[in-house]
């Protein structure tokens, strides 16, 4: 893996991008690395995406905060309400 440059105000290490990079080098056996390095990326990844998406959720106008719904234990998802 090239050397990372991360700026000291990113939410995200130097740690996070060698494992995501040691992660997609695996892809045959992703759940089992994952499996195998739960508590970094726990850590590294999934704390530091939450901290960012409390932050951009709370830049959000009113009137978009009340059409979504962003469910933490599932990172990255984003439930619609049904249109009436």
């Amino acid at each position: 893996m090239e050397k990372v440059f991360v700026h000291p105000e990113c939410p995200f290490s130097e740690n996070t991008f060698n494992l995501l990079a040691q992660f997609y080098t695996t892809a045959d056996e992703s759940s089992d690395f994952y499996l195998a390095h739960k508590k970094d990326f726990l850590k590294y990844v999934e704390e530091p995406l939450k901290s960012v998406s409390i932050q951009v959720e709370q830049m959000l106008p009113d009137f978009i905060k009340k059409h979504i719904n962003i469910k933490w234990e599932r990172l990255g998802s984003i439930i619609r309400p049904l249109a009436k």
